[in-house]
């Protein structure tokens, strides 16, 4: 008897006992909260009808998780902790986050669904990306690097600092 796995958009705050089968959709650097005591990394999950989810990994279990999680793979989620997302968090995916600790159980899938994942892309052309400067909607865009600029550390305004690093990106003209 084959499994069934429930879509994200299925799966709500205070339910036990779930499998989604999710790809990896975008995995961030590693970072230090503001107050200095908590590193977090977040990371984008997207199923096969094309629903995300915000995915949180705390502390140690970045580490625990290092080489499991890997862009565009594909695996079998069990229990991670869901709850609402903040609402003061500009950059939330939708009303639900997901968390992922030693009680969740990661479990790679042998698929390649690459193709799907990037027909979930829309392009923004180089031609209209001054239309996207300030806001805070995230935009996908490609092109080949060029230049790698050096890091620079940078003051924030919650007087942490912060490494950035600017490339130069050329499209096909």
């Amino acid at each position: 008897m084959a499994e069934t796995y429930k879509f994200i958009s299925d799966i709500n705050v205070r339910q036990q006992k779930w499998t989604s089968k999710v790809i990896v959709a975008e995995k961030y650097v590693a970072k230090t909260s503001h107050n200095q005591r908590t590193r977090y990394q977040n990371m984008v999950l997207i199923d096969m009808q094309g629903n995300k989810v915000q995915c949180a990994l705390y502390n140690y279990d970045i580490t625990a998780f290092k080489n499991t999680l890997i862009w565009s793979n594909t695996y079998l989620i069990s229990n991670a902790t869901v709850k609402f997302t903040d609402p003061k968090r500009v950059a939330a995916i939708g009303p639900i986050q997901w968390t992922i600790n030693g009680k969740t159980k990661v479990q790679a899938v042998e698929e390649d669904n690459r193709a799907f994942l990037f027909s979930t892309y829309q392009i923004v052309s180089f031609a209209v990306l001054h239309l996207h400067m300030d806001n805070y909607n995230e935009i996908d865009v490609l092109g080949v690097v060029i230049d790698v600029l050096p890091k620079k550390i940078v003051q924030t305004k919650y007087n942490n600092e912060s490494c950035i690093q600017e490339l130069v990106l050329v499209n096909e003209k």
